[in-house]
Protein backbone atom coordinates (compact mmCIF):
# COMPACT_ATOMS: atom_id res chain seq x y z
CA UNK A 1 0.00 0.00 0.00
CA UNK A 2 1.53 3.57 -1.42
CA UNK A 3 0.60 6.37 0.67
CA UNK A 4 0.61 10.03 -0.99
CA UNK A 5 0.70 13.61 -0.02
CA UNK A 6 0.41 15.87 -2.29
CA UNK A 7 0.85 19.68 -2.41
CA UNK A 8 -2.18 20.22 -4.33
CA UNK A 9 -4.92 17.83 -5.61
CA UNK A 10 -8.39 18.02 -7.20
CA UNK A 11 -10.92 15.46 -7.79
CA UNK A 12 -11.37 14.77 -11.53
CA UNK A 13 -14.82 13.03 -12.57
CA UNK A 14 -14.56 11.15 -16.12
CA UNK A 15 -18.01 10.47 -17.70
CA UNK A 16 -19.88 9.11 -20.60
CA UNK A 17 -20.58 6.11 -22.09
CA UNK A 18 -17.33 4.50 -22.28
CA UNK A 19 -17.03 4.79 -18.58
CA UNK A 20 -17.54 2.13 -16.33
CA UNK A 21 -20.94 2.69 -14.53
CA UNK A 22 -21.28 6.10 -16.52
CA UNK A 23 -18.80 8.10 -14.21
CA UNK A 24 -15.74 7.71 -12.42
CA UNK A 25 -14.12 9.56 -9.89
CA UNK A 26 -9.86 10.41 -9.39
CA UNK A 27 -7.79 12.35 -7.78
CA UNK A 28 -4.93 14.38 -9.66
CA UNK A 29 -2.69 15.09 -7.34
CA UNK A 30 0.86 17.50 -7.90
CA UNK A 31 4.01 17.88 -5.38
CA UNK A 32 6.42 21.00 -6.01
CA UNK A 33 9.53 20.13 -6.84
CA UNK A 34 11.81 22.79 -5.23
CA UNK A 35 14.99 24.21 -5.82
CA UNK A 36 16.06 20.76 -6.80
CA UNK A 37 13.57 18.73 -7.98
CA UNK A 38 11.13 18.83 -10.77
CA UNK A 39 7.74 19.22 -10.04
CA UNK A 40 5.56 15.52 -10.30
CA UNK A 41 1.60 14.88 -10.82
CA UNK A 42 0.20 11.64 -10.26
CA UNK A 43 -3.50 10.78 -11.30
CA UNK A 44 -5.14 7.48 -9.00
CA UNK A 45 -6.73 4.35 -10.27
CA UNK A 46 -10.01 5.42 -9.30
CA UNK A 47 -11.39 6.30 -6.11
CA UNK A 48 -13.26 3.55 -3.81
CA UNK A 49 -13.31 5.53 -0.44
CA UNK A 50 -13.45 8.62 0.79
CA UNK A 51 -12.98 9.17 4.85
CA UNK A 52 -11.68 13.11 6.50
CA UNK A 53 -11.01 14.54 9.53
CA UNK A 54 -10.44 18.02 10.48
CA UNK A 55 -7.56 18.82 8.13
CA UNK A 56 -7.19 15.79 6.02
CA UNK A 57 -9.13 13.59 3.13
CA UNK A 58 -8.15 10.43 3.17
CA UNK A 59 -9.23 8.75 -0.32
CA UNK A 60 -8.52 5.81 -1.35
CA UNK A 61 -7.79 4.32 -4.35
CA UNK A 62 -8.30 0.47 -6.55
CA UNK A 63 -4.93 0.10 -6.60
CA UNK A 64 -4.70 0.23 -2.59
CA UNK A 65 -3.04 3.87 -2.62
CA UNK A 66 -4.07 5.93 -0.10
CA UNK A 67 -4.19 9.96 -1.06
CA UNK A 68 -3.94 12.22 2.41
CA UNK A 69 -4.96 15.62 1.11
CA UNK A 70 -5.25 18.84 3.15
CA UNK A 71 -8.28 20.78 3.13
CA UNK A 72 -6.71 23.74 2.45
CA UNK A 73 -5.11 22.56 -1.05
CA UNK A 74 -7.47 21.98 -2.77
CA UNK A 75 -7.15 23.12 -5.95
CA UNK A 76 -4.46 23.11 -9.01
CA UNK A 77 -1.32 24.46 -10.06
CA UNK A 78 0.62 25.18 -13.06
CA UNK A 79 1.25 21.73 -13.63
CA UNK A 80 -1.73 19.75 -12.85
CA UNK A 81 -3.78 22.60 -14.83
CA UNK A 82 -2.20 21.81 -17.75
CA UNK A 83 -2.21 17.73 -17.65
CA UNK A 84 -6.26 18.07 -16.82
CA UNK A 85 -6.27 20.26 -20.27
CA UNK A 86 -4.13 17.74 -21.98
CA UNK A 87 -6.41 14.90 -21.04
CA UNK A 88 -9.51 16.63 -21.85
CA UNK A 89 -8.21 17.53 -24.92
CA UNK A 90 -6.83 13.98 -26.21
CA UNK A 91 -10.57 12.39 -25.42
CA UNK A 92 -12.37 14.98 -27.74
CA UNK A 93 -9.59 14.80 -30.22
CA UNK A 94 -9.30 11.29 -30.04
CA UNK A 95 -13.27 11.05 -30.59
CA UNK A 96 -13.98 8.96 -26.98
CA UNK A 97 -17.64 9.58 -25.41
CA UNK A 98 -14.91 10.63 -22.14
CA UNK A 99 -16.34 14.18 -20.62
CA UNK A 100 -13.73 15.06 -18.26
CA UNK A 101 -14.31 17.90 -15.27
CA UNK A 102 -12.81 18.71 -11.85
CA UNK A 103 -15.35 18.78 -9.32
CA UNK A 104 -15.32 19.77 -5.62
CA UNK A 105 -14.51 17.20 -3.16
CA UNK A 106 -17.68 18.37 -1.27
CA UNK A 107 -20.08 17.11 -3.94
CA UNK A 108 -19.00 13.59 -4.18
CA UNK A 109 -18.59 12.49 -0.22
CA UNK A 110 -21.81 10.93 -0.03
CA UNK A 111 -21.05 8.51 -2.67
CA UNK A 112 -17.65 7.35 -0.70
CA UNK A 113 -18.27 6.38 2.72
Amino acid sequence: MSVYTPDVWVIVKFSGNKVPDGELYKVLAGWFGGYNGADSWKLNSGITEISQDDNFYYVDGYSGSTYVCHKDTERTNMMTHGIFQQYSEAYKQNGHDVKMEIVPIETILDKFK
